[in-house]
């Protein structure tokens, strides 16, 4: 309300191949789905606490690195000195599987002769992971964040979460209610299945690299530290600091971005023309490297032109609406049109650490492609339906809405012109009509939604008949490109898809 823009914080829970909900038609319009759905919650959250929100809550936190060195943990639970992947990773995991997933998944070593420290596990090739790893938790008034470096599955995320509770809750008036996962924090050592999704050796387990104890040191670290957080008077402050982030055992350079290099120049433009909901490209170049691209601020601007002249910024990277990708010195960018941007003049702005880049204008118009299903007749009045356009699994990149919705609909039934207008609760758009038509007429652009996007050539609609859906499948769980070991499975790429017609 008028203050600066709120900070968006994304925290990974558990993860082990667990997946959000697959039902848009590529990667690009789930992520885009779950953010919206995240961001509905997360306000209705926000609503329902009310008064209950406080601004001073306890913050702090406290580190350790911990090193897989051979160590028994407990008695007969000994972890590995060196990390090692099992035969099922090499076939990737069930949402990205590569072609030999189905020969090696669930392969392992017969019970008699597991070992103490790898189980069963029939050892594939060395993982390229040093045995040193950063562990957190974080304090905020009664929670615990706990942080994993890796991918825990939910029962070994359920067991940390177990463990911490339990050391956090021996003081008196400082015990904590909740531990919450958060997942590949301070870097990435594999998977942290349980010792028995261990000994199953599918992926999850094939991709647990310290033994099928991997995931007890971890937890042992969140108890201890949670321990050290919770026993303290509040406010307190952390006595420990996170590490310096390493690859491997060495320290790690500072990231090669926004320390400059060539001015940006636009090698391939936008179209000049496109309209509402349609996907767009364009090039620029670029040093390798991301080293010009900024930290924290846009890199690719979306600029609504004035007659004048004058730019305004409208949209950029920062949101789902834009991809872009980088080989070698070249870039290209896609950028997804919403239903509702405004018609006018606009322009691309590429903005690096020391210059930027501008594209031709092009010219943004409302959308023909809105098509209409059918229409019911409800006692005395006729409710109309229709669609967006259907998204393209290929190109589109935004979570895309079914129907459109407001706005209002010309018809011709029995010789009259008549209007029906958008009724939230029927979901369509509804005329009074008396007696009720076998047949009606849409014209030419007769459905104008909302935003003023329209639909195409006319139509006669027979009433109490309706058109399938034209929409792409979902995407589903083997369509995220989940990367296979040795690349991309075969369920890796969106499959391409056309409307049936009619």
């Amino acid at each position: 309300s008028g203050g600066a823009a709120p900070v968006a914080i994304f925290t990974n829970g558990t993860e082990g191949d667990l997946i959000p909900r697959a039902d848009e038609c590529n990667q690009h319009a789930c992520a885009d789905r779950l953010g919206l759905r995240v961001a509905a919650a997360m306000r209705q959250a926000w609503d329902a606490a009310g008064a209950n929100l406080a601004g001073d809550l306890p913050v702090a936190g406290a580190a350790r690195r911990v090193r897989y060195d051979g160590q028994e943990l407990e008695p007969g639970k000994r972890v590995a000195r060196r990390a090692w992947f099992g035969l099922p990773f090499v076939g990737g995991a069930a949402n990205g599987p590569h072609f030999l997933y189905g020969f090696v998944e669930g392969r392992r070593r017969p019970r008699a002769l597991a070992g103490p420290v790898h189980g069963r596990k029939l050892l594939a090739m060395p993982a390229p992971w040093s045995p040193a790893a950063d562990v957190t938790v974080l304090r905020v008034g009664d929670r615990l964040l706990l942080g994993v470096p890796g991918e825990p599955s939910l029962e070994a995320g359920r067991r940390m979460c177990a463990a911490a509770l339990e050391a956090g809750g021996g003081a008196a008036g400082t015990a904590v209610a909740e531990a919450m996962v958060v997942g590949l924090a301070q870097g990435y050592r594999g998977y942290f299945t349980t010792p028995e999704e261990y000994d199953q050796q599918h992926y999850e387990g094939g991709h647990t690299v310290f033994g099928k104890h991997t995931s007890l040191l971890v937890q042992q670290a969140h108890a201890e530290l949670a321990a050290e957080l919770c026993t303290a008077p509040l406010p307190l402050r952390s006595q420990s600091r996170p590490t310096v982030a390493t690859i491997d055992s060495a320290p790690a350079a500072a990231a090669p971005v926004s320390i400059g290099g060539a001015a940006p120049r636009i090698l391939r433009e936008p179209p000049d023309e496109v309209m509402r909901f349609d996907t767009m490209s364009w090039s620029w170049s670029a040093p390798p490297l991301g080293r010009a691209r900024p930290v924290d601020a846009p890199y690719l601007v979306l600029e609504r032109l004035a007659e004048d002249g004058a730019a305004e910024a409208v949209e950029d990277d920062l949101g789902t609406g834009f991809v872009w990708e980088q080989r070698g010195g070249r870039v290209t960018g896609w950028y997804e049109v919403p239903g509702d941007l405004p018609p006018g003049r606009y322009r691309f702005a590429v903005r690096t650490v020391n210059a930027s880049a501008v594209t031709r204008a092009f010219t943004v118009g409302a959308s023909a492609g809105l098509l209409l299903l059918g229409v019911a007749a409800e006692q005395a009045r006729l409710v109309f339906r229709a669609q967006n356009p259907p998204p393209d699994p290929l190109a589109s990149l935004r979570a895309r809405e079914r129907s459109p919705s407001g706005g209002v609909l010309r018809f011709c039934a029995g010789g009259r012109e008549l209007e029906a207008v958008w009724d939230e609760a029927a979901q369509g758009w509804a005329a009074e009509v008396g007696d009720v038509p076998a047949e009606v007429t849409v014209p030419e652009g007769g459905l104008r939604d909302a935003a003023g996007n329209r639909s195409g050539g006319a139509v006669a609609l027979t009433v109490g008949q309706r058109r399938p859906l034209q929409w792409p499948p979902p995407m589903g769980p083997g369509g995220g490109r989940c990367p296979a070991p040795f690349g991309r499975g075969p369920a890796g790429k969106p499959a391409a898809w056309r409307p049936t017609g009619g």
